[in-house]
């Protein structure tokens, strides 16, 4: 998830702000509380409540003193991701998995001592996802596999976004590892869970997720949990809206899970969706999920059967200081008492308002989360390029969303400038434009698009830009890369063809005050 400090969101989206040391000098976490968890505060609702922890989060949080304060029993733990670039899994790129003087691992311990039930999170949108740089399914396997030996953990949670959620070959590669890892731990008379957290809109997920889950069900990966983002959408008039919204977002998940596994009734299917707010205030001002949406959500997933409920964070399921409305690592930003979303969800009672019967139009608007460090089931709801598996002449429409990282207080329609390229025979095929899609006070967000003037197909492209030191935040429709001080772009799989005639774009968002737009390099075939 894209998060505020580091933005799950992650969760998206969809990171962590991280006061901490290279070395991790900690050998317990000063918290030691044994006793059983209480059922008071339980349900009898079939409903999972495993909100995330941000495992990096300095100081290191007591996982038992979590449970014990609040009552719950599940806790999903973030991220485990690439250690340092390289096939091996680091709990947010600084404490590498075993290698930390046991403090995670009796951290954990300790939870699951108490009858807890933790649930551990690869990915998020900050760092490296394993699948990015592992050479193989069975190299990746091997690592997944050495996580469950080493904290005996079988609930697994990969929230994929950003660039893993549009790397088809790293999406087949994670997928096949779990269909084995599933098949080994079967054979061993362990069960090995896997859901996946991913970015959602209020009208469902995007091509790039169904694609994801598609894959995982060709591959025969046994998915319980399809838990979508429900934070950061960038839509226009969010004020009341996030309960609506998140109900939303969760029923067009369940029809579009019916696509995918049809052989599953309607039952089995709502027990497969999970919903993650990002509680208080969201990363986008005026995105507030308050503890009476907390309370409608839980309605609705109790009559509905859905399968979990969690959200970010639990370390910031706390009133701020003085009631401040802010966005933080460690509080929610609305009035609240201490782990009220935790006790809502599970059940307790409170005044809700009736769901809206109001549908959301998709908006050409979408949310990335700032991303200031390593973890959060990315809090930004990174929806962007999609993934598909038409064929090139195939003409597909994408949901091509913008992105914003904080609320536009002025949007601006900036007039398309034309940019004619000048290189050979390419001016007289290929014409670059780009246009100003909307302004905010920290940022921006652009259209490139290209059009072919030819009576011939063009198969392949690559676009090269300059922000004179300010940096993209997000991209879409498109794979981004930085050299030599220049970004350069490539096609996505569904745009890599261009029709006579025609023409396709991406997208992108900048983190800048200075809103001068982006100098086009140049423009090449590939």
């Amino acid at each position: 998830m894209t998060y505020f400090h580091s933005r799950i969101k992650g969760l998206k989206r969809k990171g962590v702000v991280l006061g901490v040391s290279a070395a991790l000098g900690v050998g317990t976490f000063g918290l030691h509380v044994s006793a059983p968890l209480a059922n008071s505060n339980l349900t009898s609702a079939s409903v999972q409540v495993a909100p995330y922890v941000d495992m990096t989060l300095w100081p290191l949080r007591s996982l038992s003193q979590i449970a014990t304060n609040s009552g719950l029993r599940s806790l999903t733990l973030a991220f485990i991701v690439s250690s340092k670039g390289t096939c091996a899994p680091s709990w947010g790129n600084y404490f590498p998995v075993g290698k930390n003087s046991g403090s995670f691992a009796s951290n954990i311990s300790e939870f699951q001592n108490m009858g807890g039930s933790p649930i551990i999170s690869f990915g998020g949108e900050a760092n490296k996802e394993m699948a990015l740089v592992c050479p193989s399914a069975q190299a990746l396997e091997q690592q997944y596999q050495y996580v469950v030996d080493h904290y005996h953990v079988y609930n697994l949670d990969f929230d994929i976004e950003g660039t893993a959620l549009n790397s088809q070959a790293s999406i087949q590669m994670r997928n096949q590892a779990l269909a084995l890892l599933q098949k080994n731990e079967a054979a061993l008379g362990h069960t090995v869970t896997v859901s996946y957290t991913l970015p959602v809109m209020p009208w469902g997920l995007l091509s790039n997720s169904q694609y994801l889950l598609n894959n995982a069900a060709a591959n025969g990966v046994n998915v319980s949990v399809v838990n979508v983002m429900a934070m950061d959408y960038g839509l226009s008039n969010p004020q009341n809206q996030m309960g609506n919204w998140a109900i939303q977002a969760a029923q067009a998940t369940e029809a579009q899970l019916a696509k995918i596994w049809p052989q599953k009734t309607a039952s089995q299917l709502w027990s497969m969706v999970g919903l993650t707010p990002m509680i208080g205030q969201n990363d986008l001002s005026g995105e507030i999920f308050t503890p009476q949406n907390a309370s409608q959500v839980y309605d609705f997933a109790v009559s509905q059967g859905m399968g979990r409920l969690s959200y970010w964070s639990a370390e910031r399921d706390f009133e701020c200081s003085g009631g401040a409305d802010v966005n933080s690592n460690t509080c929610s930003g609305v009035i609240q008492t201490p782990y009220e979303f935790a006790s809502l969800l599970m059940g307790s009672t409170a005044s809700a308002p009736p769901p809206s019967t109001t549908t959301t139009q998709a908006s050409t608007t979408t949310t990335t989360q700032p991303s200031t460090t390593t973890t959060q089931p990315s809090t930004t709801t990174t929806q962007a390029s999609t993934t598909t598996t038409t064929q090139p002449s195939t003409t597909t429409t994408q949901p091509s969303t913008t992105t914003t990282t904080q609320p536009s207080t002025t949007t601006t329609q900036a007039s398309t400038t034309t940019t004619r390229v000048s290189s050979g025979s390419l001016s007289n095929v290929l014409q670059i434009s780009l246009s100003r899609n909307r302004t905010w006070w920290g940022g921006y967000s652009d259209y490139v698009t290209i059009a072919n003037k030819s009576s011939n197909k063009v198969y392949g492209w690559k676009v090269d830009f300059s922000l004179n030191g300010a940096r993209v935040a997000d991209l879409w429709d498109g794979s981004v890369s930085f050299a030599n001080g220049d970004y350069v772009v490539t096609p996505a799989s569904w745009n890599t063809v261009i029709a006579p005639g025609s023409s396709v774009k991406f997208g992108f968002v900048v983190k800048s005050s200075n809103k001068t737009a982006p100098n086009l390099a140049g423009l090449n075939l590939e």
